[in-house]
């Protein structure tokens, strides 16, 4: 329809994590989700130039870490606890220069859609990992591309 993409509401999950605007300091530090155990971070990125990295640090380091690019995405859970079935996956996408994403984490998950849809049969692209972070201590951090929009929710 215009070139916009529409989303289907999750009232759920809307009405429990309500979003509002975030926006990066200086060194890419999403302070408003500082200890966040449960959040939910929705953006809309220009990788056209350069691809865009989300890092949440835990007590040892950081713990995950999500890349979004022209035509790819990739999570890797290696800082965290338990990876069995391997740390890192990767999903080749159609190439595109805007990259819309949803990511949830929780205290034991964490899930990222990435096409700007919140449901995959809507299309989007899908990645869940078991993601058991180590001690109280989060930090999310985004750096690289441009940010267009950026929305957060926690609990």
């Amino acid at each position: 329809r215009d070139g916009k993409l529409y989303q289907r509401p999750v009232p759920q999950l809307d009405d429990a994590m309500p979003l509002q605007p975030i926006e990066p300091d200086e060194k890419g530090k999403l302070k408003e989700l500082k200890d966040a155990r449960v959040f939910r971070l929705r953006g809309r990125v220009d990788v056209s130039d350069e691809r865009v990295k989300l890092k949440i640090k835990d007590t040892h380091g950081v713990a995950l870490s999500i890349v979004l690019d022209k035509d790819f995405v990739q999570m890797d859970r290696g800082g965290t606890r338990y990876t069995e079935g391997g740390s890192l996956r990767r999903r080749t996408l159609k190439r595109s220069k805007i990259r819309e994403f949803d990511l949830l984490v929780d205290g034991s998950a964490t899930e990222l859609y990435v096409g700007g849809k919140l449901v995959a049969s809507m299309g989007a692209e899908v990645m869940t990992a078991r993601t058991f972070f180590k001690g109280d201590k989060r930090r999310v951090r985004l750096t690289g591309g441009e940010v267009l929009s950026l929305e957060y929710g926690r609990l």
